[in-house]
């Protein structure tokens, strides 16, 4: 005898041997609300036989602000959205697509990116490297014809394999390996591709020579300078020598360091933010998210110059920084915001002598400054914006040309980038 789901013997009633239900004491109603259950039940099992679901990738993060007024965020299904300035053509957008983000079509399951103004690189779960854009020093990898092509499609990377993080500069780009190694390919300007490489370019990722143990890279000064942080919590720095910090007397006669060389401090290092614009200014936070800052503009008397790293007083508890051109930001582990620096106040850069929170706890869960412009994913997974409007960064639903904090401007176009 066939056996009704228990779902549907709810609905239809439990037959009772003491005064058995015709289906006029029943009801037709009954009757009709477990049939459609029972098309639901039908409709969910065709549709996950046949044709799946689009399942919620595990990203490692969500936003990302590149040089030259380009942004992108990667949505839930691990599909690459666009907005702001765009140096290269691609088939999926025109011109008049800045007026809100677009997808760079053609590719799932991105965990990771990188965005330039002239190409993006997108990292996959598999550790695979892909990339789209413009190939103008071999950022692309050698599986393009020449380095002046165009990829309108996505490509793969060759020998950019099992990798776990990915960071694309100006003019090639750095990736690190899940074993702890530092990779690189592109143009050999200062000498990007470390020590015992003088090939003006590589097509085909190259090891850096001297890193092992890294846990966290990145890249600032418009891609000339290149710093890596190891687990035990020291920085590392190759590149152009005025853009890591080396003082001007222990620079080498070529302007440029090849070998990477360890930073005395700060030590204990968790991870650490660049100015990817043309500023000498780097950010650090120990576990405890304490922050440190050097360079120049870095610290709360602004306009000064800090060869040595020196704590930022007034709060701890930072879990995210991101770096403007002249202001620094901080994520705190409540959803605050914080900003100290040169603050844009209707175009003049004001001085702030101390951090101040800028945005209430509960405001956001990731946060992404570019030159001009920040951005942050709010927790219902909606993205917001701030600063100057020069490159249509913002996307706001006005047209303004400059949005001060704590106001926001939305950013038109992409998914929800939380499920």
């Amino acid at each position: 005898m066939a056996r009704w789901p228990a779902p549907l013997l709810a609905l239809m009633g439990s037959p009772s041997t003491n005064s058995p239900r015709t289906f006029r004491e029943t009801g037709s109603a009954t009757w009709i609300a477990a049939a459609a259950v029972l098309v639901l039940v039908i409709a969910v099992v065709v549709k996950f036989a046949f044709f799946g679901s689009a399942p919620t990738v595990q990203r490692l993060h969500l936003l990302e602000a590149g040089h030259g007024g380009t942004a992108g965020a990667i949505a839930p299904d691990g599909s690459i959205w666009l907005w702001g300035a765009s140096g290269f053509p691609n088939a999926t957008h025109d011109e008049n697509d800045r007026l809100a983000a677009y997808p760079l079509k053609g590719l799932r399951g991105a965990v990771a990116l990188s965005v330039q103004r002239e190409f993006v690189l997108a990292l996959k779960a598999d550790g695979t490297v892909w990339g789209i854009g413009r190939n103008g020093h071999n950022q692309l990898g050698p599986s393009l014809p020449n380095q002046n092509v165009i990829a309108f499609e996505w490509v793969a990377i060759p020998g950019a394999t099992d990798m776990k993080a990915i960071v694309a500069e100006h003019h090639g780009a750095v990736a690190l390996k899940r074993d702890g190694t530092v990779w690189a390919w592109g143009w050999n300007d200062w000498g990007r591709l470390g020590p015992g490489i003088s090939a003006e370019r590589s097509a085909a990722p190259v090891q850096i020579k001297g890193l092992s143990n890294i846990v966290q890279i990145t890249a600032g000064n418009y891609g000339n300078a290149f710093f890596a942080v190891d687990a035990s919590g020291n920085v590392w720095a190759w590149g152009q020598a005025d853009a890591i910090g080396i003082p001007h007397e222990e620079r080498p006669p070529s302007g440029y360091v090849v070998e990477p060389v360890m930073f005395n401090e700060p030590k204990g290092v968790a991870r650490m933010a660049v100015n990817r614009q043309g500023m000498r200014e780097w950010l650090a936070t120990d576990p405890s998210g304490h922050v440190t800052a050097w360079g120049s503009e870095t610290g709360t008397q602004c306009n000064q110059e800090l060869p040595y790293p020196h704590p930022i007083p007034a709060f701890a508890g930072a879990k995210m920084l991101a770096h403007g051109t002249i202001d620094s930001y901080a994520l705190m582990r409540d959803g605050s915001v914080w900003i100290w620096g040169l603050e844009d106040i209707n175009g003049r850069g004001v001085c702030m002598q101390e951090p101040k929170r800028i945005l209430p706890p509960g405001t956001a869960v990731e946060i992404a400054a570019s030159a001009t412009a920040g951005y942050l994913v709010k927790p219902d997974g909606s993205v917001w914006s701030w600063g100057h409007n020069t490159e249509a960064q913002q996307f706001a639903a006005i047209a303004q040309y400059l949005v001060e904090l704590p106001k926001l401007a939305p950013v038109t176009g992409l998914p929800r980038l939380l499920p």
